[in-house]
């Protein structure tokens, strides 16, 4: 869970989790690219409501989106804020406790994807519908 993270874990995390999130929603196939296109609608809402992601979002939107690639961005928005003498995002990926936590986030959207597909969900809502699900799967 998210609280068993120390807090530069669930900082990536968080931005880990988001790109995900904008994935799912807005990538679009443009010839053989996959490419991020989030609605300005639903940009607007994204600076408004989580305005610590929205620089992120800027940034993925509109590049093709390469594992590799996003990564490397979702990397250097977390070196930003965690700034200069902070952990390296790269190690804290490897992280075991946080690992765990994106494999568990993994199946969840897995196991819900069609309920998630249905409509457009805000990334808090996700963030606390998978903070749920964790909870109700390991009480205690």
């Amino acid at each position: 869970m998210k609280n068993n993270l120390s807090p530069e874990c669930a900082l990536l995390r968080d931005l880990l989790l988001f790109e995900q999130w904008l994935r799912f929603y807005f990538i679009t196939e443009e010839g053989e690219a996959l490419v991020l296109r989030v609605p300005e609608n639903v940009a607007l809402r994204v600076r408004e409501n989580a305005p610590d992601l929205a620089d992120l979002m800027d940034d993925l939107t509109g590049r093709q989106l390469e594992a590799a690639d996003a990564l490397a961005v979702v990397f250097a928005a977390a070196a930003e804020t965690l700034g200069e003498g902070g952990p390296a995002p790269e190690a804290l990926f490897s992280d075991p406790a946080l690992q765990a936590e994106l494999d568990l986030f993994h199946g969840w959207v897995q196991e819900h994807e069609r309920e998630l597909d249905e409509k457009l969900y805000g990334f808090r809502v996700w963030l606390q519908r998978f903070d749920d699900w964790q909870a109700v799967r390991s009480p205690g």
